[in-house]
């Protein structure tokens, strides 16, 4: 692939094209690289562009209202609850971490 694109026939460097992304593992479907070899991407970029943008305001709106969850719990708990919590879990944490290296110990045994 050392040639310049713009030597290349369109439908040669489109194969070219789905071969290297066929071969860094980032086309997986016969799907995908049939539509990578025979559309041009161009045709693709604008609707893609579309679904992007769509999809980044979703998510940009989901973090704000996780954000807002997270700063309601914060409100609610006083630093006393907040210690108590963490402790608490952490305790729980290492009683299940002593439990499963006893569990191993015994079938190593």
């Amino acid at each position: 692939m050392n040639e310049l694109v713009e030597d290349l026939a369109p439908e040669t460097a489109r194969q070219q094209l789905v071969e290297h992304l066929t071969a860094k593992g980032w086309i997986t479907r016969p799907e995908v690289a049939a539509a990578f070899a025979t559309v041009p991407r161009a045709l693709n970029a604008e609707e893609g562009l579309k679904i992007v943008r769509t999809e980044i305001v979703r998510q940009r709106s989901r973090i704000g209202e996780l954000l807002g969850q997270i700063r309601e719990l914060q409100a609610e708990w006083d630093d006393e609850t907040i210690a108590r919590i963490t402790t608490d879990y952490v305790g729980e944490n290492e009683v299940l971490a002593h439990q499963v290296w006893s569990w191993r110990l015994q079938a190593w045994l």
